[in-house]
């Protein structure tokens, strides 16, 4: 499973629990943030 795929079943799953649209708005973008910095930190490693 590819991990754009992780984050979007993620998201669906706070959806279904009722979570606040300002919630999932920040766990999208606290995710894409990490997401982010982990392969800029993988690519200066290699």
């Amino acid at each position: 499973m590819l991990l754009k795929e992780v984050l979007k079943e993620f998201i669906f799953d706070c959806e279904i629990r009722k979570t606040s649209s300002r919630t999932i708005k920040s766990y999208k973008n606290n995710n894409q943030r990490f997401h982010a910095k982990s392969f800029r930190q993988l690519d200066y490693l290699n």
